[in-house]
């Protein structure tokens, strides 16, 4: 399947001649185009309005025709194309696996080491015309290279997005390589019931806090209700909400419904559940930045972490 990108600004490409070259190279000097590798140009307004994923992408695109044939798109690169969650910056240059072996040296391209090579180099996915690593092995390759809260995030939109979560065990199982313990770990805290990147980053971050009995999407009844809540702790019957800005904000989150009536449904949410709990805490993204202020917040209701 050739994936598609939802913004693609015009490249300018130095491959028609030495004219060509010096031209793009003299409106480069002037400012009035941008250089992204050697040959290779972008308006600058337009990329002056893409975000950081945009970029990248943009750069992949770049690059991807100097790429040798058995070169895969493979870790970051691949899941920024495949939309994958990533918070954090994504890599100034395109990752990429020569399942072949050969560290070849290619302007703008990290070429790294895939956790298995022929298995990255199978899949039928192309961008521009370059192959792309499969999706486990490309989740379990960006796993491997990122901090643990920013791993678990990305496998947890991995699993959103339809990777089946028995193959990416059975990958893991199989891993034997440098970073194994990570892996493991990223993996036993991910869950496709953590349904946004907030909760993701709050689960990963319980956990680097020693807290990984969670139950995501518990659900309370009562009332003739049924209410469903971020995170459950059940043998500390504490409930924790990630509340972020995005569900007083968010077009799509408010389906119709005023900030107002959101907060009010949730105060209502929050008073049928709190009965039946010892606490219900709400986390930020402030909390979450920094592990310490979360262990503040989870000490201050009683929590000893």
């Amino acid at each position: 399947m050739e994936i598609e990108t939802s913004y693609e600004p015009q490249l300018w490409r130095a491959s028609s001649g030495r004219t060509v070259a010096r031209r793009l190279q003299r409106r480069a000097a002037e400012r009035e185009l941008t250089r992204l590798v050697p040959g290779v140009y972008v308006d600058p307004d337009e990329w002056d309005r893409l975000d950081t994923r945009a970029r990248h992408l943009t750069l992949v695109r770049a690059v991807t025709p100097r790429l040798p044939h058995d070169g895969v798109i493979s870790h970051l690169s691949a899941a920024a194309l495949r939309g994958w969650a990533h918070i954090g910056p994504w890599p100034d240059r395109v990752q990429v696996t020569v399942p072949h072996g050969g560290r070849r040296r290619m302007s703008g391209v990290s070429v790294r080491s895939s956790p298995q090579p022929e298995r990255a180099s199978t899949s039928l996915d192309t961008y521009a015309g370059a192959r792309l690593a499969d999706p486990v092995s490309t989740a379990v390759g960006a796993a491997l290279d990122l901090q643990f809260p920013q791993a678990v995030i990305v496998l947890d939109s991995a699993l959103r997005g339809g990777l089946a979560r028995t193959a990416l065990t059975a990958f893991a199982d199989r891993f034997d390589g440098r970073g194994r313990v990570h892996l493991d770990r990223v993996v036993q805290t991910s869950d496709v019931r953590h349904e946004s990147v907030g909760e993701s980053f709050c689960a990963a971050r319980l956990a680097e806090l020693g807290i990984t009995a969670v139950e995501p999407q518990h659900e309370f009844v009562s009332d003739g209700f049924v209410d469903r809540v971020d995170l459950w702790l059940p043998a500390e019957r504490i409930v924790i909400e990630f509340d972020g800005r995005q569900k007083y904000t968010d077009p799509t989150m408010l389906a119709g419904r005023t900030p107002q009536d959101v907060l009010w449904h949730e105060k209502q949410r929050e008073d049928r559940i709190r009965p039946g709990v010892v606490a219900f805490i709400r986390v930020r993204w402030w909390h979450l930045v920094d592990v310490d202020r979360l262990r503040a917040l989870l000490r201050g209701h009683g929590l000893q972490v």
